[in-house]
């Protein structure tokens, strides 16, 4: 499983702007909230954990006039799936939250536009506190007591298509519906 990153072809180039000119300086920890519910309660009877995982980009600014820091915000909760009750339904057994701060270098006499700024944060910088953010879930859920951590997933940035433009409609010849023998294709 993984999870993408989209990204349009403008938003490529305006974060590799900012990725040609910059260095990773670290990655910390900034905050995290933890929470769980006594696993031997909740793995009893067949009940099974289905996942919810996410992350946004918290913040981003210049520290000084050559260093850039960004914030994601990562999290993972475990949801309880029984016949009774979907997962949808439940509270979490067990959630992860966590914020991390990534802060850059930048080159001398740089300044990125504030559309670099976003594009790089949303992509790059996300790509870059992942491993982190799987690490510190991973090793989390052990020490929780829930036997066989889970697959955090991991992260591809992929090229969003472009939006589409809209079209001034052409005088066209009106159809008929379409009717049921017609159809190509069934859904069940």
């Amino acid at each position: 499983m993984t999870i993408q990153l989209a990204q349009t072809p403008e938003e490529f180039q305006r974060a590799f702007n900012v990725q040609s000119r910059s260095e990773i300086v670290a990655i910390r920890l900034v905050s995290a909230v933890l929470r769980s519910e006594d696993p031997a309660e909740y793995l009893k009877d067949g009940a099974a954990i289905q996942f919810k995982i996410g992350h946004k980009v918290g913040s981003y600014a210049m520290k000084t006039e050559r260093i850039l820091a960004v914030t994601v915000d990562c999290g993972l909760w475990a949801l309880l799936s029984t016949d009774q009750k979907p997962p949808a339904e439940s509270s979490p057994v067990f959630g992860i939250t966590a914020t991390f701060e990534a802060t850059y270098e930048l080159q001398e006499k740089y300044e990125p536009a504030p559309e670099d700024l976003k594009a790089f944060s949303d992509g790059n910088v996300v790509f870059n506190v992942w491993p982190f953010f799987r690490e510190y879930a991973q090793n989390t859920c052990l020490r929780f007591g829930y036997p066989g951590t889970p697959a955090v997933p991991l992260l591809r940035l992929v090229s969003k298509p472009p939006p589409e433009q809209p079209q001034t409609p052409s005088p066209r010849r009106r159809r008929a519906p379409l009717a049921p023998e017609q159809a190509t294709q069934t859904v069940l």
